[in-house]
């Protein structure tokens, strides 16, 4: 998908969900279908729809006059995304890039797939975020991930590819 000054390469089967270009703001967010004949395939019990989301902050240094980056992160990734909840993941993050973990918002969903996952014996689902500045481009990206355990090299791919321009 690519957009005016922000390109990211997302895989053919997810489709465009949400999609909004404001001033010094672009968020998009992306969701692969669960098929048409779901419930009668058992994998597809108990478990939500893969999503995966990147947002891009023009100004980066206005944004962070007064904290530093982490600290911006942990007061705004929590309330950026309203279906998961998500908490600072201490043991992932670096200096150049902040991780985050997340979980559903909704309860209901919550305990239905934990009672799936039980009776299935299948994984949890991960839902990942991460925060980043690009430096060069005074920017800050953020991006998040709630993908399958067969999907989990798409998180890679999105983060390797994205890129942002500057018009000089």
């Amino acid at each position: 998908m690519e957009c005016v000054w922000f390109q990211v390469d997302i895989p053919e089967n997810f489709v465009l969900k949400l999609g909004k270009l404001q001033t010094g703001k672009i968020e998009m967010e992306w969701e692969n279908p669960r098929p048409s004949d779901w419930y009668w395939t058992p994998k597809w019990w108990g478990r939500r729809p893969e999503r995966l989301g990147v947002q891009r902050l023009s100004a980066a240094n206005l944004v962070l006059i007064e904290q530093d980056m982490e600290t911006w992160a942990k007061r705004m990734v929590p309330r950026c995304n309203k279906k998961y909840l998500f908490t600072f993941d201490a043991d992932n993050s670096t200096d150049d890039q902040i991780w985050f973990t997340g979980k559903s918002w909704n309860l209901r969903q919550r305990l239905s797939e934990a009672a799936w996952r039980f009776v299935l014996r299948r994984p949890k689902q991960e839902i990942r975020a991460t925060v980043w500045r690009d430096e060069k481009d005074n920017k800050l990206l953020f991006a998040f991930f709630d993908l399958t355990d067969k999907n989990e090299h798409v998180q890679d791919d999105v983060l390797d590819s994205i890129a942002t321009h500057t018009i000089v």
